[in-house]
């Protein structure tokens, strides 16, 4: 793995990510000087290449990597949830894939964010196929607030999804009614059948979880499993480590049907 994750960054080097000088390109520069336990691959698309952080497990065992999306504005060693959580995955023995989706700038307007999400969901799908070509085994999502909304799209799309495509993980998702026409949220939730593992912050995000409840159960979804993750905020700080260990748990269930929910967590 690390000689392909070499060869990689020989192929894509950061002057190639860095068509413009942009925010992305600015902050992947400084994400790549450091970084710390990840290897950095870059992935290409037709119009310019992306940062991605690959961490391996400590003990390789079920070939089982997980895609780490962010939420809208950060970037794949994010140091609030994103950072601690691969590393935590890690240590329970499962790679992740840290996929950096589009920064915008400054001066994004509401209007752009149709292209913005198509951009994001295009590059989900290289990092699904990177894995698959180097037969990384079965893959699921793990999306933190936007990137969750964006993993459900990308389960609820009518596109074709790959085998080793086996799931998602939503943390912390919300209904935005500026993104209703492009993410909205219940319409996703009634349109995918894969396994997903829904987990909230007890303290603060229950709003819309019975409605999100209900849309699965409209999809006929016997693979929805919903918990209340008992957290003193709504990042998960300093719970990341059973966090990764209820999310590994779901994982290693996938094959029934429907994946049990582990648990419960106390505080």
């Amino acid at each position: 793995m690390s000689r392909i994750l070499c060869l990689l960054f020989l192929l894509f080097p950061i002057c190639v990510c860095a068509e413009e000088n942009d925010r992305e390109a600015r902050s992947a520069r400084g994400l790549v000087e450091q970084v710390q336990f990840a290897e950095p691959v870059w992935l290409q698309m037709a119009s310019r290449s992306f940062l991605s952080l690959y961490t391996a497990p400590r003990v390789a065992q079920q070939p089982f990597v997980f895609i780490l999306l962010p939420a809208l504005g950060m970037h794949p060693d994010w140091p609030v949830l994103i950072r601690p959580l691969r590393l935590a995955l890690a240590a329970v023995n499962r790679g992740s894939l840290s996929v950096q989706l589009p920064l915008p700038e400054p001066e994004f307007a509401l209007g752009d964010y149709d292209a913005l999400v198509q951009q994001a969901e295009a590059r989900v799908r290289v990092a699904i196929r990177y894995l698959e070509q180097q037969q990384m085994g079965d893959t699921a999502l793990i999306g933190y607030g936007f990137g969750a909304l964006l993993a459900a799209r990308i389960l609820a799309d009518s596109a074709p999804l790959p085998d080793s495509l086996v799931g998602m993980v939503s943390i912390g998702i919300q209904d935005y009614p500026f993104l209703r026409s492009i993410l909205d949220v219940y319409s996703l939730m009634e349109s995918v059948s894969l396994p997903v593992l829904d987990i909230y912050p007890e303290t603060a995000g229950a709003a819309g979880a019975l409605d999100r409840r209900i849309a699965a159960r409209r999809a006929g979804n016997r693979h929805y499993s919903q918990i209340a993750f008992s957290s003193g905020s709504a990042q998960f700080s300093g719970r990341e480590r059973d966090l990764a260990e209820l999310i590994v748990a779901w994982s290693h269930h996938l094959s029934e049907s429907p994946p049990p929910v582990p648990g419960p967590f106390p505080p």
